[in-house]
């Protein structure tokens, strides 16, 4: 069975993935005008995901090498770098059709 801060560790892993599959969703969905209301709901919800990755990671990471578990701490580093990736693949402002 998994310790709690392994559990931790991998939900951040896990919701960072989660995130880029919902932006990367929205983006697609978002090119057909007749499906522009669900891109939203799943481009907030996206960044949603991707703010608790970031706390969740951040926590674990802390708690982690404060209490000497390294594995956990470079898993919730792993999920840490894929928050970053997401968040620059997928910026707030500026990728929209009108930044021209």
């Amino acid at each position: 069975m998994l310790r709690t801060r392994s559990r931790a560790a991998l939900a951040t892993l896990l919701l960072a993935v989660l995130a880029a599959a919902t932006l990367a969703t929205a983006d697609v969905l978002g090119a057909a005008p007749a499906h522009e209301q669900v891109a939203v709901l799943l481009w907030l919800a996206g960044w949603v995901l991707l703010v608790w990755a970031a706390v969740l990671g951040v926590a674990t990471t802390v708690g982690s090498v404060r209490a000497g578990r390294r594995a956990d701490a470079a898993l919730a580093l792993l999920g840490l770098v894929c928050v970053v990736a997401v968040a620059v693949l997928h910026p707030l402002a500026g990728s929209g059709g009108g930044a021209a």
